[in-house]
């Protein structure tokens, strides 16, 4: 059984690559290497959006909750409506 010899696709038209130029050859090995490498980093950005995406949870969850900043927040007005009411009764006296 006779192996068949490989061939190329370019711009819909099929070419047997041992019927290449020495430089179309190089081209097509070339591009074949660039694929490879954009697939690479393809999956490279897929584990760093990942990974992004964990850090921002992360960050969330670090955060004070809305319901703990909204107590902070009503805390610091009290304290700063006694420190006004307590300012205006000793300059009243």
């Amino acid at each position: 059984m006779a192996e068949e010899p490989q061939t190329v696709t370019i711009n819909d038209t099929k070419y047997k690559l041992d019927e290449l130029s020495d430089e179309a050859k190089a081209q097509v090995n070339n591009l074949r290497v660039l694929d490879q490498e954009i697939e690479r980093v393809r999956q490279q950005m897929a584990i760093y959006q990942t990974a992004r995406g964990a850090y921002a949870k992360a960050l969330n969850e670090a955060l004070p909750s809305s319901e703990a900043k909204a107590g902070a927040a009503t805390k610091a007005a009290g304290k700063k409506k006694a420190a006004t009411a307590k300012k205006k009764t000793e300059t009243r006296h």
